[in-house]
């Protein structure tokens, strides 16, 4: 008997990880990782030839990326361009950012030997609904469904539920490859709030090549010459990027990791010791800037630092020794969460939750003004939110060839008029608003007058809902 899997897919910034859940003979959730080689996540780099339209993804991109960029179009980082106009033309293409993300998504696909089908996807907080629109169409040019989206911080607070159910206020702290992102989120017996999120745009990427300078300083040192990294061949400085990249993830276990090349361009046989207090030293800036972040996002959810229950630290980049003692020495030892393998907890916890079936509710009203000052809500708090749809009709009240209708609910949609409604203004006349919430969780509001054929035009898209994400009560 066939097997059933759920996949969680988390599409990042530098490196995209998929996560597999299925039931074994004996009815136990096993979980699977589908990486590289090296058993760590795809990097999300793509390179396209521009003569012959080849194309190389994954590791495989990433470890040649000074020398592909030669004759292909080298493109990182995709999440970032999502929703934008930029394109990336070759001799034969011009290559939209959903085409690349497709690549992304059908080398992930191909990791799991073509099985996965549907998938949960975490995304960021601030994902605008035109973004999610182009990831999932990525994702189905790649032959996947997107079931759902979830957000990232929530997706690695379920990954470590068991730890943290306890908990009320819960630090996300998600530093990988391309971006920091802090959470604060608030728990309750299986709901989540997000409260506030910050970022910053420097993360391990910048850490590698900070590294790898530093490196290559000590080589030109001990051979008694001077030659800018720049100015090395490209084959070399890809080689000296990853021995950085590697160098830094030793760092954890080791205090002076040695990084060797037997063929570092015209400096030939090199090898230096690191030491774990100049690396400290070398990064100050970085941890000192990410303390900032964390420290901001938790004001801006207008809680302290003693109101913190736990901090989760996730991310490739958190790893690193001075980012987990500072924290330590803000926050103590005993609120640190430090999953094992921690690049892979955001998608371990879309898996989890493509299996268990959480659902989003609503945070906030969205209602119509009614003529005499009362209202109608289409939206309350509470309500779920998934395949959400209401109807109601209403009389007019004057002759009028348009109807004006004012929406209310939250501050930032207060006495918002929407798109006028034609009408042909008879007393009898009826319109009838329906509402819906789409996939990507845009609150959609449609209008029809019985009278005209011509209307069921969307009157408004309002793409700031505000809503929880909640486990099903058995879960």
């Amino acid at each position: 008997m066939e097997k059933t899997s759920f996949f969680g897919i988390d599409f990042g910034t530098t490196s995209s990880a998929v996560v597999e859940i299925y039931l074994d003979t004996d009815g136990r959730p096993q979980t699977v990782k589908h990486g590289d080689a090296w058993d760590r996540p795809i990097p999300s780099d793509v390179a396209i030839d521009r003569a012959t339209e080849e194309i190389y993804t994954g590791r495989e991109a990433k470890d040649r990326r000074q020398v592909l960029s030669k004759r292909c179009v080298y493109i990182p980082s995709i999440k970032m361009k999502m929703g934008s106009d930029v394109s990336f033309p070759t001799e034969h293409k011009v290559w939209k950012p959903v085409d690349v993300a497709a690549e992304v998504f059908r080398r992930l696909k191909a990791e799991t030997e073509g099985r996965m089908t549907q998938a949960v996807v975490a995304i960021p907080i601030d994902f605008t609904p035109e973004k999610r629109r182009m990831v999932r169409r990525a994702a189905q040019m790649a032959g996947i469904e997107i079931t759902s989206f979830v957000s990232e911080p929530t997706a690695a607070f379920f990954a470590n539920y068991d730890q943290l159910k306890a908990c009320a206020n819960v630090v996300v702290f998600d530093w990988g490859g391309g971006t920091l992102d802090v959470s604060v989120l608030h728990h309750h017996e299986g709901r989540v709030d997000e409260l506030a999120t910050k970022g910053l745009g420097i993360a391990g990427n910048d850490i590698d090549h900070k590294l790898a300078e530093r490196i290559h300083a000590k080589f030109c040192q001990k051979k008694g010459m001077q030659v800018a990294l720049e100015d090395m061949p490209p084959e070399s400085r890809d080689l000296l990027l990853n021995k950085a990249e590697a160098a830094k993830i030793r760092f954890a276990e080791e205090d002076h990791p040695q990084v060797s090349v037997n063929r570092y361009g015209k400096l030939g046989i090199v090898r230096t010791q690191l030491d774990g207090r100049s690396f400290d030293s070398l990064i100050r800036s970085e941890i000192d800037k990410a303390m900032q972040v964390t420290m901001e996002a938790i004001a801006d959810a207008e809680l302290t630092e003693t109101a913190i229950d736990a901090v989760l630290m996730v991310g490739g980049s958190s790893g690193l020794f001075a980012i987990q003692d500072a924290m330590r020495q803000k926050f103590g030892e005993d609120r640190i969460v430090l999953p094992e393998e921690s690049m892979w907890n955001v998608g371990e916890g879309a898996a989890r939750l493509a299996r268990s079936g959480g659902t989003y509710h609503s945070n906030q009203e969205i209602a119509v003004k009614l003529h005499g000052g009362g209202t109608y809500a289409f939206l309350k708090p509470g309500e779920d939110i998934t395949s959400f749809q209401r109807q109601a009709t209403f009389a007019l009240v004057d002759a009028t060839q348009q109807a004006n209708i004012v929406m209310c609910g939250s501050a930032d949609i207060h006495d918002f008029v929407v798109k006028p409604l034609k009408t042909y203004s008879f007393l009898e006349e009826k319109v009838t608003l329906t509402a819906t919430i789409t996939r990507d969780l845009v609150f959609e509001l449609r209008g029809r007058s019985n009278y005209r054929a011509d209307s069921g035009d969307v009157l408004w898209q309002y793409n700031r809902l505000k809503f929880y994400y909640a486990l099903p009560k058995e879960a």
